[in-house]
């Protein structure tokens, strides 16, 4: 082992592995974990740096010319050292970097940095799963689809591999190799820690194929937020974009059958409202004020209702009343918010509930029952008679309740979250289990952090929700007591989804990096991950007819996808 190689080996082993007994560590999961590699407490000093890509240079000098690239935030420096140290070598390497998401202000860039016509060599200071790195591939393969750059990745270089190499079949499966300088296997004897054995049940990698990808213009990339969410009704796919067209495309080909502009003149009118489905029309908000109802065959407007200064959250249809269920928002002081139920089939408004506060979700709609259920920024959740528009009751909570409420018919029940505000708990949030009728509580999940915008769901008495702390919660729904929780590495903006293919039935979320989990309902394993560029903050849907999933992204995006075991 040469001296360089030597030295780093030292570092190591003397500063960058800690245990448990010299400091707690806790895991994604929010557990206790025995030990860790921490780089970033000596990856800066120029000792570190300097031998790092003295050593990068003995193994790819005689591959010149390429690039580098890397990960925010451990990689940056690791490619800064690689490119200082070119200028000395005399052989210049471009460098760049890729986001972990979309930056939301300013030139909203994924890449950072300009893209020459080399290879790229991806780096970072460790391998474990290789998550990491397939972000930056589906990131770069993307750009390269879309003709932004014309080069590929050619290696992935880390410091330190946990795994054998033949666990990285996602890697060889594309060409791309591996090289590391060490693996934990190196250490057993100074640390006692050897390469890590994947289990069966460690996450499948890329298990999807594209059949289709349709992408809408002019996307909002500063919302993060539930948007206009894809609904799949007799064939076809329905939903607002942020460029002021709701659109019909066929479900099978991905083409576009029919598109709708609102206020027609006006810019920057975004359609965050889900649709829904009525009888022969498609009824969805816009941020215009307007609540449209469209043919569903032609796209051709049968009424629209004009009230509102914006509407934000989505409707919902009944087919036993006629009614659709809409809620809108107002700029007007003490009346913020307003719900209206408009017959289907006119356009008329048959009766109207107003409150102080935003509705910044959607209604959640009981036939059985006859009631409508939403929530407000001001903390109150309301059941109202969906015939008359009286209230039966209204109940203050400690959240602000940003998404639509979830009913659960076989308990009688009412599920719902929202984003605390209850900086003195630690920004401790909730998700309430009420009574339907009555609006009493009948649990309260208090495990999560910051909150949640989506819309939990119920399975067998179970409770799925995502969160912005990063974790899915399964929890027990009359008791509220916590059964398992998964970490997502990223915020969960978007509703989990139970899916039930081949007698399995299975939990979908997506997250704002851009991945989409497959997650055993039972433990919470997460069984197989899809990536895809761009956030996802709604909800995916199922497509039983072709078994494909239709994922939509922040970006203006909706992508057909099929499990290729399901082929």
């Amino acid at each position: 082992m040469d001296a360089k190689k030597k030295f780093l080996k030292s570092v190591i082993e003397k500063e960058v592995f800690i245990r448990s007994s010299e400091r707690k560590i806790i895991s994604p999961n929010h557990t206790e974990q025995e030990w860790i590699f921490d780089f970033r407490k000596s990856i800066l000093k120029p000792s570190v740096l300097n031998a790092y890509a003295d050593l990068f240079f003995e193994l790819y000098a005689p591959s010149y010319p390429f690039q580098v690239c890397g990960l925010e935030v451990a990689a940056i420096p690791l490619v800064s050292a690689i490119v200082m140290k070119s200028v000395e070598k005399g052989i210049p390497v471009n460098g760049f970097f890729i986001r972990k998401s979309r930056k939301k202000t300013g030139l909203l860039n994924m890449i950072e940095g300009e893209v020459d016509g080399t290879p790229i060599i991806l780096v970072d200071d460790m391998i474990n799963s290789g998550g990491s790195f397939v972000r930056q591939i589906e990131v770069l393969e993307e750009a390269k689809r879309k003709g932004d750059i014309s080069c590929s990745v050619k290696e992935v270089f880390s410091i330190l591999r946990f795994r054998d190499l033949e666990n990285y079949s996602y890697f060889s499966d594309k060409g791309i190799k591996i090289n590391s300088l060490f693996a934990l296997d190196d250490f057993q004897q100074e640390l006692s820690v050897s390469n890590l054995i994947s289990k069966q049940n460690t996450p499948k990698i890329n298990v999807f194929d594209i059949l289709w990808a349709w992408k809408g213009a002019a996307p909002n990339l500063w919302q993060v937020r539930p948007k206009s969410a894809p609904v799949l009704y007799n064939d076809k796919v329905f939903f607002g974009t942020d460029s002021g067209y709701f659109v019909c495309l066929d479900a099978e080909t991905g083409k576009e059958v029919w598109s709708y502009l609102v206020s027609i003149g006006k810019k920057n009118i975004e359609i965050f409202s889900s649709p829904c489905i009525g009888k022969n029309v498609v009824v969805f908000g816009s941020y215009d004020g307007n609540v449209y109802a469209l043919d569903i065959q032609t796209g051709k407007r049968r009424w629209v209702y004009m009230d509102a200064d914006w509407v934000k959250g989505s409707s919902v249809y009944s087919s036993t009343l006629g009614y659709v269920f809409v809620p809108l928002t107002f700029g007007l002081l003490k009346k913020h918010g307003k719900v209206v139920a408009i017959e289907e089939q006119t356009g008329k408004k048959s009766w109207e509930f107003s409150t102080d506060g935003f509705i910044e979700g959607g209604i959640a709609y009981s036939d059985i029952h006859k009631m409508i259920f939403f929530g407000t920024e001001t903390m109150i959740i309301y059941g109202v008679d969906a015939k008359t528009g009286d209230c039966i009751w209204e109940k203050k909570v400690h959240i602000k309740i940003q998404g639509t409420p979830r009913i659960d018919e076989a308990s009688r029940t009412i599920i719902f979250g929202g984003v605390s505000e209850a900086k003195e708990e630690g920004n401790r949030s909730y998700i309430y289990v009420c009574d339907m009728k009555t609006g009493k509580d009948i649990s309260i999940f208090k495990e999560l952090s910051f909150g949640i915008y989506g819309t939990p769901i119920v399975y067998h008495q179970h409770v799925f929700a995502a969160s912005l702390d990063k974790m899915v919660y399964c929890f027990d729904l009359v008791s509220g007591r916590l059964i398992w929780k998964t970490n997502m590495d990223a915020r969960c903006f978007a509703s989990p989804v139970l899916i039930s293919t081949d007698g399995n039935v299975r939990l979908y979320i997506g997250a704002n990096n851009g991945r989409l989990h497959e997650i055993n309902i039972e433990t919470g394993e997460i069984i197989s991950i899809a990536y895809f560029t761009e956030r996802i903050v709604d909800a995916v849907v199922f497509d039983e007819v072709r078994n494909t999933l239709l994922v939509p992204t922040f970006a203006n995006e909706l992508y057909a996808v099929r499990r290729k075991n399901l082929e």
